[in-house]
């Protein structure tokens, strides 16, 4: 989000220095990346119908290719506790591993 918000050219250029410290989630909360790279082209083709992102003011317009593709590898999440999370403290670390085994998912 720094990045964006940084670029000269970007939709957030103009934020307050007040506005700035509101936009996105502080790195040290995100306590799960999920590599998507795999899914890339279809998230870009997703985000490309949205005007909003791809055009003119759009977070995405004028982003160089190759930044544009390390952005949207990755996906970001923060693991809240749950009311029925016994203990909040041992929520796991890898959360996706923990549904994959959890729920497997049958090939056939």
């Amino acid at each position: 989000m720094l990045a964006l918000m940084d670029r000269p050219d970007g939709p957030l250029r103009d934020l307050s220095p007040e506005d700035r410290q509101k936009v996105g989630t502080p790195r040290d909360e995100i306590t799960t990346v999920v590599d998507i790279a795999r899914f890339a082209a279809q998230k870009e083709q997703a985000l490309a119908a949205h005007r909003t992102q791809t055009g003119d003011g759009g977070p995405l317009a004028g982003m160089p290719p190759e930044q544009r593709q390390a952005t949207l590898a990755r996906e970001h999440f923060v693991r809240r506790p749950l009311p029925w999370d016994a203990d909040p403290a041992s929520l796991p670390i890898d959360l996706v591993a923990e549904l994959a085994a959890a729920s497997p998912v049958d090939p056939a």
